[in-house]
C-alpha cells in the first residue's frame, strides 16, 4: 500500500510526514501510521470495498470459561485493526481465567482476515489444539487462551 503512495508523492515529503505525525513508536509503526494518516488526509480513508465482510467481522464465542456464553465481536475498521486478549481489564477481550496472562495475545486484521499473535504468554495460545506463536484464524477454528476455549464464528450482525 505504501509503495503506491511513494510513487505519487515526494520521498522527502513522506519522511517529513512520518517524523512530524508520529512520535515515540518504532520505525515500522511510524511508517505504517504515516501512510494511514496520508491516506486519510488525501483520500478520506481506505475504501471499505477493499475488504469483504467475511474477512472484516468475526465473533468469538466462549465455549469453556468465563464469561459463560460470552460473545466478543471483532470488526476490522480504519480505526480498529487489532484486539488484545488477556486477564487484565485493559484488554479489548478480558478473560477471567488465572491461566491467561495479563497480556496474552493479540488478534490483528489485515486484508485477508484475522491473525492471532501470542504475546509471550505463560501457558500459550492454541488454535485447533496446536500451540502457535502466530497464525491466521477462520470461522470454525477453536482458540484456547489458558483454560478458556473460544469458537471463531462469522459475525451474526
Amino acid at each position: 500500500m505504501c509503495s503506491c503512495l511513494l510513487a505519487s508523492m515526494d520521498v522527502t515529503d513522506f519522511i517529513l510526514h512520518a517524523w512530524s505525525d508520529i512520535h515515540n513508536v518504532s520505525w515500522f509503526a511510524r511508517i505504517e501510521q504515516a501512510c494511514a494518516a496520508f491516506i486519510e488526509r488525501t483520500f478520506g480513508g481506505i475504501p471499505e470495498a477493499e475488504h469483504s465482510p467475511a474477512t472484516r467481522e468475526l465473533q468469538l464465542r466462549v465455549i469453556h470459561g468465563l464469561p459463560v456464553d460470552g460473545i466478543f465481536r471483532l470488526q476490522h475498521s480504519a480505526k480498529k485493526r487489532s484486539y488484545t486478549v488477556g486477564r487484565s481489564a485493559e484488554n479489548d477481550i478480558m478473560l477471567d481465567d488465572p491461566s491467561v496472562s495479563r497480556e496474552h495475545a493479540a488478534i490483528e486484521f489485515d486484508a485477508e482476515g484475522a491473525i492471532v499473535n501470542d504475546l509471550g504468554s505463560t501457558n500459550g495460545t492454541f488454535i485447533n489444539g496446536q500451540r502457535i506463536s502466530m497464525q491466521r484464524i477462520v470461522p470454525s477454528d477453536t482458540l484456547n487462551f489458558g483454560k478458556t476455549q473460544l469458537h471463531v464464528e462469522q459475525n451474526a450482525t
